[in-house]
C-alpha cells in the first residue's frame, strides 16, 4: 500500500506505523498530500484484518473520507492488496 502512494505525484511523508490495540496491533498508512484547494492533508489509513471472513483485509471508511488520494488509491489497493472498505465500530451490530 505504501509503495502505492508513494508513486503519487505530491504526496510527501508516506511510512507505515503500528498502532496497538486489544486483540494484538494493526498497521496504519500516513501520507501527507495537497487537496484541490491547495490544502495539506495528513491521512492516516488504518487496515483491519476481519477474522471469519476469509480473513479478509478492510480500511476504516472513516480514514478515507473525502481524501482525493486515498478514494483515487482504492482500486489499485483492492487489486493489490486484496482490502476493501468497511465501517470499523466498536459497538455491536452497527
Amino acid at each position: 500500500m505504501a509503495a502505492v502512494v508513494r508513486a503519487v505525484p505530491g504526496v510527501t511523508d508516506v511510512q507505515v506505523t503500528v498502532a496497538p490495540a486489544e486483540n494484538g496491533a494493526y498497521p496504519v498508512l500516513e501520507f501527507r498530500s495537497v487537496d484541490a484547494f491547495g490544502r495539506r492533508r495528513f491521512t492516516e489509513v488504518s487496515l483491519f484484518e476481519i477474522s471469519g471472513a476469509n480473513d479478509a483485509f478492510v480500511f476504516d471508511r472513516s480514514d478515507i473520507q473525502n481524501d482525493p488520494v486515498a478514494g483515487r488509491l482504492l482500486p489499485e489497493w483492492k487489486a493489490k492488496c486484496q482490502a476493501g472498505v468497511g465501517v470499523i465500530t466498536s459497538e455491536p451490530g452497527l
